[in-house]
């Protein structure tokens, strides 16, 4: 036995002669592609039977995936599908706390300027969100390679 065998697993590391160790799913998705017949697929009714041959055309589906550029399609479009209208009070919004609470030396406690700052219930939040953008834009030329 080779030494890049595995007693269980008698194929070799690279998957073949020419073939790399792990072809990525684009990769796989091309070569099923190829394998189906390079355009055909099947048509299924509600019932789950068999209608007939859909041609799908070569230059649209026959073209290697670029997987780099679907991703960053993917996470354009669920980016730009977010509202990014949640929004908190900081301690300047929330309403009150504009007397200091007790003079700041002789009590015996904490010094404190304002009864909203963030240590104190009902005080403003700190970095909390604020309305923005989430919007991606992407070139145009691989926004419509991706398609």
């Amino acid at each position: 036995m080779a030494e890049d065998q595995h007693p269980q697993n008698p194929s070799p590391a690279g998957g073949g002669p020419g073939q790399p160790a792990h072809a990525s799913r684009a990769e796989r998705a091309t070569r099923a592609f190829e394998a189906s017949g390079g355009g055909s697929v099947a048509v299924f009714d509600r019932e789950g039977k068999e209608t007939g041959q859909l041609q799908l055309p070569e230059a649209v589906f026959g073209t290697p995936v670029n997987a780099a550029v679907l991703h960053q399609a993917v996470r354009r479009q669920q980016a730009n599908e977010r509202q990014g209208t949640n929004e908190t009070k900081t301690r300047g919004e929330v309403s009150g706390g504009g007397k200091k609470p007790w003079k700041q030396k002789g009590t015996g406690r904490a010094r404190q300027g304002s009864t909203r700052a963030p240590q104190w219930r009902h005080g403003g939040v700190v970095f909390g969100p604020h309305p923005r953008s989430y919007e991606q834009k992407m070139p145009r030329t691989s926004f419509g390679s991706t398609i």
